[in-house]
Order: structure tokens, then C-alpha cells, then sequence
């Protein structure tokens, strides 16, 4: 007797869990990530964007940098105006790890960026540019999309004027307004990421 009332009690206890382990994988699209590769929006880790900086400074030849991370300086002494534009490029991802986002789900998002440039690490910004939007872009039912855009998305670049001796830094910001169709939530925004490399004019 004593053997069918444990029995019970773990088979009580393993039906349970199984129900908070269904609970906790109910399906769901978010959150919805920017990421740098395509492991990265695989695995939902919202590692952010990749970028590159065109710059040209007193009217030269405009040079592109690429940094692999946030902590590229360059040096251009008394440099007084510099001309500024860009790319970004990453993945955007809904959840898709198990119980993720339905495959029958379509979604769509639009993209919104920006220029910060601050003297000295200082606020208010020295300069600053957007948020631009981009158009709507429909997913279908992927669960990652590639993207590419030019900052301005014009392709002309912006001009900022420099005062030897100050250290700028240019931040380029991203986020994400998301649409799933006929599907909870029915719209949802990214967290905001960000890029950055510094100029130094002295």
C-alpha cells in the first residue's frame, strides 16, 4: 500500500513538471534581436550590428574604417570638418529557440538608425543626425532576415565641423519596430544597440 501511495505521489509530482515545462515553452516571437552573425540570430543572442565609418577630414580623400569593436581611435590633428556616412549590416531574429515562434507566423519590421557625435564624451551632442526610418520590410515566416543599410540611407554624407584639440565620438544607433501578423504581441521593439569609434584632433 505504502509502494502505490510513493507511486503515485512521483507520478503526481513528474505530471506537474510536465505541465510547468509546457507552460514554460509556450510559444512565443519574442524577443525579437539584432545580431552580427548568423549564429548569433540562431541563438537569439542579440549581439548587435557590424558597421563601417567613411570618413574624409578638410575636404580629403574620405577613408573607410571597420572596427571589429567599439575601441578603434584614430588620429587626424587639426582637422576642422569631417564628412561622415556609413553602412550597418546584421541579422535580424524572433525567438527560435523550442516553443519559439510558430513557423506559420509572418512578420514584418522597420528599421530606425541615427548619427551622435559627442566632443569630448560631453552631452549635449556636438551633432547629431536622425532617427531616420526605413521602409517596411516583410519576413514572410523566417525566423532571421539579413539586412543592410546605408546611414543616411541617401548616401550623401553628412558634414561636421571639428575643433583641433577634442576627441569626437561617433556613435551610430540602431532599434527595430516589429509587426507580427494576427499574432500576440501584434507589435514589439527591439532593445536599442549601438556603435561607436572616436577621432582624436591633436
Amino acid at each position: 500500500m505504502n509502494l502505490n501511495r510513493k507511486g503515485l505521489y512521483v507520478l503526481a509530482i513528474l505530471f506537474a513538471m510536465g505541465l510547468l515545462a509546457a507552460g514554460a515553452n509556450a510559444n512565443t516571437c519574442t524577443p525579437v534581436v539584432i545580431a552580427r552573425t548568423l549564429n548569433d540570430a540562431q541563438h537569439d543572442n542579440g549581439t548587435g550590428f557590424n558597421v563601417s565609418f567613411t570618413l574624409g577630414f578638410n575636404g580629403g580623400r574620405p577613408s573607410t574604417y571597420i572596427p571589429l569593436d567599439d575601441n578603434l581611435v584614430i588620429h587626424e590633428p587639426n582637422a576642422t570638418s569631417m564628412t561622415l556616412i556609413g553602412t550597418e549590416n546584421a541579422f535580424i531574429a524572433d525567438f527560435g529557440g523550442f516553443g519559439g515562434c510558430p513557423t506559420t507566423v509572418t512578420w514584418n519590421f522597420v528599421m530606425y538608425h541615427a548619427y551622435v557625435v559627442l566632443e569630448d564624451n560631453v552631452w549635449p551632442a556636438h551633432f547629431a543626425f536622425g532617427w531616420e526610418r526605413t521602409q517596411n520590410y516583410n519576413i514572410g515566416n523566417k525566423q532571421n532576415e539579413q539586412f543592410n543599410f546605408e546611414i543616411p540611407l541617401d548616401n550623401v554624407p553628412l558634414t561636421v565641423t571639428l575643433r583641433p584639440g577634442h576627441t569626437y565620438t561617433i556613435y551610430d544607433k540602431m532599434y527595430a519596430q516589429v509587426g507580427f501578423v494576427s499574432y500576440s504581441p501584434a507589435s514589439y521593439q527591439t532593445d536599442y544597440y549601438y556603435r561607436h569609434m572616436t577621432v582624436e584632433t591633436y
